[in-house]
């Protein structure tokens, strides 16, 4: 059981970095009266990973200026253009934190299961990284639920955005606004890495 552990669960606990970076993490749909879905006049998937997110940043075309400048108004508006509800930007942020905590605790499984003949201390952290994955997705749905009820405008939001504002006006709404299957699979990859680690723990115990 011991060859296990140490094989799988710096296997599966490494797999969240790739898992992160190449599965779709952020589902993102807007829509109008006048079309279902506004997201590729946006130049956005509704689905998107951190690689495409990059990739999207990396074409300095019209459409991703304007994505860019939707993502700065959001971070930088104040209630006196969004109202109250904008406040929840800082979950934004928290999620981020708690997303990069699910990393970094990820790779302290792994070192943590190669290196130490503790396997206490893995699934600690394995546990620790699952747990920010699923907070970071709680941060997120808090964040999200603004501009799910409309309380705040994208209309405002795309004032300054040239084409899009003059197209779609005050007609957008967002229909999903959230995390996607990346995270899920990273909390799920680690809760595997944790179970070899308690399988070993009780094995000793109970061969004690």
């Amino acid at each position: 059981m011991k060859t296990a552990y140490k094989i799988f669960t710096p296997l599966f606990s490494l797999a969240v970095l790739p898992a992160l970076f190449f599965l779709p993490l952020l589902h993102l749909s807007l829509g109008s009266v006048l079309t279902e879905s506004l997201s590729g006049v946006m130049g956005l998937k509704e689905y998107s990973s951190i690689f495409d997110i990059l990739k999207t940043a990396g074409s300095i075309d019209e459409k991703t200026q304007t994505v860019f400048k939707l993502v700065k108004e959001i971070l930088t508006s104040n209630e006196n253009k969004l109202g109250a509800a904008i406040t929840t930007k800082g979950f934004l942020v928290a999620a981020v934190v708690f997303l990069a905590l699910m990393l970094v605790l990820a790779i302290l499984t792994a070192c943590f299961a190669l290196f130490s003949k503790k396997p206490l201390f893995s699934v600690g952290f394995a546990l620790g990284g699952a747990l920010s994955g699923v907070l970071a997705d709680k941060m997120f749905d808090i964040f999200a639920k603004p501009f799910l009820s409309g309380a705040v405008s994208l209309k405002n939001l795309l004032s300054d955005a040239g084409v899009l504002s003059d197209l779609i006006g005050g007609l957008v709404t967002v229909k999903e606004l959230e995390l996607a299957i990346a995270y899920q699979v990273c909390v799920l990859l680690l809760g595997v890495a944790a179970i070899f680690g308690v399988a070993v723990i009780a094995k000793e115990k109970f061969a004690d």
